[in-house]
């Protein structure tokens, strides 16, 4: 589909060109994408097919690829890529992923990704296993975003659109202030501060924090304004030259996708 709600930077007017994946190595209890990530749904393509659709969606105008938690389906989407850019693709690809992945994956991936865009979600092992299953979050995440940034190098831009090199994202939870100083404190300290840093406020409560999670009653609620600014505060005080943030009326259902057969 062409996706228009990715961050101005990638999508421009034209949109992305979004794969969304079924299925995802993560089981966060807030996942806006639990349609298609938590079940067996969606449409088997070949490399050949997807390829197809990548030149398809390049033709309606999309500005990139972007490759919407594709970690486990990474030899055939290279296959893909490889393919489409073999008949003229042209566009940025886009990793978007959430960084929980092996920089073994990734290696493999350079010169067919031209720009990483994880979503670092998790700094305290302990919050990483409640929410999304995975104690090792940071671990494997940190070392994944090191690596990305190691394949492709600082952001690069072509006019006003990222072309290459690394962005990362995060999602600031209600409750979570912390976490998300902490993750900004690592990145300050081991990535470029020109990195394109996304803070997003587009929390909703989805899932199964729609009922509530145990010990985190405030995943049931939208962040509030002062948490999000405690955290945009941070960021600028860090020295980051290129923050992204979000207006409140971005925390609502009607930006999330919808996934017909999910």
């Amino acid at each position: 589909m062409v996706h228009r709600w990715e961050e101005p930077f990638l999508a421009g007017e034209g949109g992305s060109g979004a794969f969304f994946f079924t299925g995802c190595s993560l089981r966060c209890v807030f996942c806006q994408n639990h349609a298609i990530s938590t079940r067996d749904v969606g449409e088997d393509l070949t490399p050949e097919e997807a390829a197809v659709r990548m030149l398809s969606l390049q033709a309606q105008g999309a500005e990139n690829i972007d490759l919407v938690s594709p970690s486990h389906f990474a030899p055939g989407i290279a296959d893909a890529v490889r393919i489409a850019k073999g008949r003229g693709l042209s566009v940025p690809v886009v990793w978007n992923s959430n960084a929980y992945e092996k920089p073994e994956t990734l290696e493999r991936l350079a010169g067919v990704v031209d720009v990483f865009l994880p979503d670092l979600k998790h700094f305290d092992p302990q919050v990483a296993k409640d929410l999304c299953g995975a104690p090792d979050y940071f671990a494997r995440a940190s070392e994944a975003v090191r690596a990305m940034l190691r394949i492709a190098g600082p952001a690069r831009y072509h006019v006003d659109r990222l072309a290459g090199g690394l962005a990362v994202r995060h999602l600031c939870l209600p409750g979570l202030v912390p976490d998300s100083l902490a993750l900004l404190d690592w990145m300050a300290h081991n990535l470029p501060l020109a990195t394109p840093i996304s803070l997003m406020r587009q929390y909703t409560p989805m899932h199964r924090a729609v009922e509530g999670v145990p010990g985190y009653p405030a995943l049931s609620r939208r962040l509030v304004t002062h948490e999000y600014r405690k955290v945009v505060a941070r960021a600028e005080a860090l020295g980051f030259t290129n923050l992204w943030v979000q207006e409140k009326e971005s925390a609502s259902a009607r930006f999330t996708p919808d996934f017909p057969n999910g």
